[in-house]
C-alpha cells in the first residue's frame, strides 16, 4: 500500500472513530441524564449537546471526505467487492445526513424547550434516531470487517 493510501486510511478509521464513539458515548451519557429530576443542571447538558454535536459533525465530514477519496482509489476485484462498496458508501451518506443534519435539528429542539421549561420535554424521537444512527455506524462496522479481497 502506497502512503498516500495509508493516510487516507488512517484519517478514515480516525473519523469513524471518532464519529461511532462520540455516538455510542453520547447515547450512554443520554440515557443516564433523561432519569435525572427536572431539577438538573441546564448548563451541563448544554455542554453536553454543543460537544456531541462538534464532534459529530467534524468526524462525520473527515470520514465523508476521507470515504470519498478512498472510494477512488479502492479497486474492487470482486462482484462481492462492488456491494460492499456501495452498502458502505449508502449507508455511510444516510448515517451523515442523521448525525449532520436529523440530530443536530432535533438536539436544537430539545434544548429550545429545555431553555423554555427548565425540562428537556419528550426526547423520544430524539433518542430513537440517536439509537439508529448508532445502529447504522456498527453496522457499517461490521461490513467493514468482513471487506472482500
Amino acid at each position: 500500500m502506497h502512503t498516500f493510501h495509508a493516510f487516507w486510511w488512517l484519517l478514515h478509521i480516525l473519523g469513524v472513530a471518532l464519529w461511532f464513539g462520540g455516538q455510542v458515548l453520547f447515547s450512554i451519557l443520554w440515557a443516564k441524564i433523561r432519569k435525572l429530576p427536572d431539577s438538573w443542571n441546564a448548563d451541563i447538558l448544554q455542554s453536553l449537546f454543543d460537544t456531541f454535536d462538534r464532534v459529530s459533525l467534524w468526524s462525520a465530514l473527515l470520514t465523508a471526505v476521507s470515504g470519498t477519496v478512498l472510494s477512488f482509489l479502492v479497486e474492487p476485484r470482486a462482484k462481492l467487492s462492488y456491494f460492499w462498496l456501495t452498502y458502505m458508501q449508502g449507508m455511510g451518506i444516510v448515517a451523515l445526513i442523521l448525525s449532520v443534519f436529523v440530530l443536530r435539528w432535533l438536539g436544537k429542539t430539545v434544548r429550545n424547550r429545555m431553555v423554555a421549561s427548565r425540562s428537556p420535554g419528550s426526547t423520544q424521537t430524539y433518542t430513537s434516531v440517536l439509537h439508529l444512527n448508532s445502529f447504522i455506524l456498527l453496522t457499517i462496522l461490521m461490513m467493514a470487517a468482513f471487506k472482500p479481497h
